[in-house]
């Protein structure tokens, strides 16, 4: 259950993602198809549990495009961090 509700918050944080000005597309496309290969694990391991076949490559190729996913996402995160910090001391000294 708890593998369920993990793929489908990074569905939906994939699909905001689109939106966003801060992330590439790229990225949010890489976080969509990984956490539905990540979900089609989740029901093949719950309702198709005889075929391993489907089960390791939903594993092999969701695990591999969320791995990437969360280091595009840390990625982008470290790249902005500076921008972020020079644009708040920005906005602290033009206040003060």
């Amino acid at each position: 259950m708890g593998y369920f509700l993990i793929a489908t918050a990074g569905l939906i944080v994939s699909v905001a993602m689109l939106r966003s000005a801060v992330f590439h597309k790229a990225v949010a496309f890489v976080g969509i198809v990984g956490n539905v290969f990540a979900l089609g694990n989740c029901v093949s391991v719950t309702f198709v549990s005889t075929n391993v076949v489907w089960i390791v490559v939903f594993v092999g190729v969701g695990g591999i495009l969320s791995f990437f996913w969360w280091a595009l996402i840390g990625l982008t995160l470290y790249r902005r961090g500076p921008e972020a910090r020079s644009n708040s001391s920005q906005s602290s000294d033009s206040e003060a």
